[in-house]
């Protein structure tokens, strides 16, 4: 099925020949597992997917401008491929609206530009399995990428900037990846800021995995966990942001490999019950360049010279002298320790 905005006169028959004009008529004339291939041009339309195909344009000249629809592509059917579109002007630029009864299965958005919408750029909503890479995600009013109580998402390789609360956000959602992305300047504010996060995991009781993303000059924190379990951080560069580079909140994690360095303070855990303390991390994570030493059950140890952050969970005898830990939310972190 082909669609092309130049066909101005007709016929139109969604042929190569004698293209539909509007992405509407296309997807309301393919057949399930269809392509609708539309050229580079300016759509003023708002766009509803309710069958299985694949929506494919050429690229940052093929704009979809929903004139503040409040969505500009609403998904509401299983397997379904967008790739190569510009999306831009409506509440939010790509919704996937599952529900709890009827989830949406397997979404893949790739290779766009999703940016000056109102609300969110790309919103998942009982989501299961799909893909969002590759993609351009700019000044999306509050929210960049948006997972809500989807399972299975692998989110790779886009750059995420210019929101004001959340460049990533995962919420009530478990088993998903959150991966290689570039998310900076999300910001509104004065440093430190009140949202204006990078990514951020929040009330999430699956596994999660947070990694090799590069987090930058966020007036808020760059990377914040908060009332979860089995977040995995790994490989990941938290630098510049006017908050924390690193805020683990009753949230028990597993950090491997991540650097914090130049951020308002660099890292921070916090709790209110012993369990919120049992984070599996070790000296390959770093601030400003050195090691963070965080010890669970142990016992009668003298903390490295070169420490750029300390704590000790459930141990004793922990020794910390001639130590410089400013630049973190505790410089030295004690939780039922003794001598």
């Amino acid at each position: 099925i082909y669609v092309d905005d130049s066909n101005v006169n007709g016929p139109w028959d969604g042929s190569q020949t004698h293209p539909f004009r509007r992405i509407q008529e296309g997807v309301d004339a393919a057949n399930p597992w269809d392509t609708v291939s539309v050229a580079a041009g300016y759509y003023e339309e708002s766009v509803t997917v309710g069958k299985s195909l694949t929506l494919r344009g050429e690229g940052e000249t093929t704009i979809i401008d929903g004139g503040w629809a409040e969505d500009v592509v609403e998904v509401t059917a299983n397997y379904v491929t967008v790739s190569g579109l510009t999306i831009v002007g409506g509440i939010r630029g790509v919704y996937v609206a599952g529900t709890e009864s009827v989830p949406v299965y397997v979404f893949t958005l790739s290779d766009s530009m999703i940016a000056y919408n109102a609300q969110f750029g790309v919103f998942l909503e009982y989501s299961i399995g799909g893909f969002i890479s590759g993609n351009k995600v700019s000044d999306n009013g509050d929210r960049g990428i948006y997972l809500r109580s989807s399972q299975m998402i692998v989110v790779d390789g886009n750059t995420v900037s210019g929101h004001s609360e959340y460049g990533v956000l995962v919420l009530w959602s478990n088993r998903c990846n959150v991966t290689n992305n570039r998310v900076s300047e999300n910001r509104q504010g004065t440093p430190p800021a009140p949202i204006d996060i990078g990514i951020c995991v929040s009330e999430c009781r699956g596994s999660i995995t947070v990694s090799g993303n590069t987090v930058s000059n966020n007036t808020g924190n760059g990377i914040y966990v908060l009332y979860s379990s089995g977040t995995v951080l790994s490989g990941n560069t938290a630098s510049k942001n006017g908050g924390m580079g690193i805020h683990l909140r009753y949230s028990p994690s597993i950090l491997r490999n991540n650097s914090m360095a130049g951020n308002g303070y660099n890292f921070e855990v916090e709790g209110s019950e012993p369990p919120d303390f049992i984070h599996d991390m070790d000296a390959s994570n770093t601030v400003d360049g050195r090691p963070v030493c965080y010890w669970v059950n142990q016992h009668n140890r003298r903390v490295p010279e070169d420490a750029g952050y300390v704590a000790a969970v459930d141990s004793t005898g922990i020794s910390v002298e001639g130590l410089n830990l400013a630049g973190n939310g505790q410089g030295v972190l004690f939780v039922h320790t003794s001598n």
